[in-house]
């Protein structure tokens, strides 16, 4: 009584893409390609989250509110393995609580040319291991200023262990 069972939701190997055929306003507040409100338990397993529009602005893979999920690799039944990866966005990740305590966990996952790779405010027991978070040539010009591997704000009891942050100007 009074628990709530985690949701039985899961993407597996799915794009999500914001290109030039984007039909509504890019200039409302975060136009991601998933996000989550009030939920526990999805799964995202080998999804790739591109921004191939030309423009940044308030863009993100995946941006949540008190919500509990997971971004990870897909290991199929022939053993191959499948990375999820976030590319080309303002944000990764982007992640917020207003502390009814909903975390999430982010686990060898790809993030490329993103201003901010993952973004955690108010989120307590947030696990982020083994990513790859970089900056490389490809950056694209349109995205200006300083660039963030992990960002954490007003964060606690976090696990952050084993990520690979190449050439962002702040890593965490």
């Amino acid at each position: 009584s009074g628990n709530i069972a985690p949701y039985q939701s899961e993407f597996i190997n799915c794009d999500f893409k914001f290109d030039a055929d984007y039909l509504f306003d890019k200039k409302t507040l975060y136009p991601a390609r998933v996000t989550l409100w009030q939920v526990r338990g999805v799964q995202f397993e080998a999804c790739t989250f591109t921004n191939e529009s030309g423009d940044y602005q308030n863009t993100a893979g995946v941006y949540a509110w008190d919500a509990n999920f997971t971004v990870k690799e897909h290991v199929y039944p022939s053993g191959t393995i499948k990375t999820s990866k976030f590319i080309g966005l303002q944000a990764g990740i982007d992640v917020n609580s207003s502390g009814l305590g909903y975390s999430f966990t982010v686990d060898t996952t790809h993030i490329t040319n993103c201003l901010y790779g993952i973004v955690a405010n108010g989120v307590n027991n947030a696990v982020i291991t083994r990513n790859w978070i970089k900056r490389d040539a490809a950056f694209p010009n349109f995205i200006q200023g300083v660039n963030w591997g992990i960002y954490l704000n007003s964060t606690d009891q976090f696990t952050v262990h084993e990520n690979n942050i190449d050439n962002c100007h702040v890593g965490i």
